[in-house]
């Protein structure tokens, strides 16, 4: 399946469980069997999709992580070689 279909298909999914997606940003694969999914939508609203080994796909809200903020380098090694 293509990543286009992959999208197409969870936004679907994602709908017909009752929950709202403006449009899929993002789809990640969490397991490597394929059996969970993160889903990103561009809304700002994320799901977590689990497929059983009937093919069914049940859709939860997934849980907002807040990203690390990123780390400062320190002013010494912000600095370009000196010259010589």
């Amino acid at each position: 399946m293509s990543e286009e279909d992959r999208a197409a298909f969870f936004l679907d999914t994602i709908r017909d469980s009752g929950f709202i997606c403006a449009e899929v940003m993002q789809v990640q694969r969490i397991a490597q069997d394929g059996s969970s999914w993160r889903i990103s939508c561009t809304d700002v609203t994320a799901y977590l999709a689990t497929v059983d080994a009937d093919g069914d796909v049940a859709v939860s809200p997934a849980p907002y992580v807040e990203p690390p903020p990123p780390q400062q380098i320190p002013p010494q090694l912000n600095r370009p070689p000196p010259r010589d």
